[in-house]
């Protein structure tokens, strides 16, 4: 079951996540709030606590009070972090499909650490997982 949130910064500089069915916390700092989050859908649902991790927080960054000029940066930064994260996962899976094929093709650890751009110990290290 997948969970999102609205976040929002009160004129006190709590923020505040506000879910579905009515499901909301708050907290002094967004870094605490997933976990507060988490714990309200636990007791608004009665069931166990999802992992903060998979709680997708929708930030109102128009709404923190910035400069237009300062909001349209830190839009540009978030976004180009949640595109670097998504690239360095798709990465990471495809060096591991791509040392596995290698690798079964014969290819020495040398070789393929030269043809994909990372170290043979890199290799030696995805070939033991």
């Amino acid at each position: 079951m997948t969970f999102t949130f609205d976040v929002t910064r009160d004129e006190s500089g709590h923020w505040i996540g506000r879910g579905p069915n009515g499901i909301h916390s708050f907290a002094r700092r967004i870094d605490l709030l997933p976990a507060r989050l988490s714990e309200a859908i636990a007791v608004a649902m009665d069931i166990e606590p999802p992992d903060p991790k998979t709680l997708n927080l929708t930030i109102d960054y128009d709404a923190l009070g910035l400069p237009a000029d300062a909001i349209d940066c830190v839009k540009v930064a978030a976004h180009l972090r949640n595109e670097i994260t998504q690239k360095e996962k798709a990465l990471s899976e495809s060096t591991r499909c791509s040392v596995d094929a290698l690798t079964h093709a014969g290819f020495t650890t040398r070789d393929i650490g030269s043809l994909l751009g990372i170290t043979f110990q890199r290799v030696q290290q995805l070939n033991q997982k």
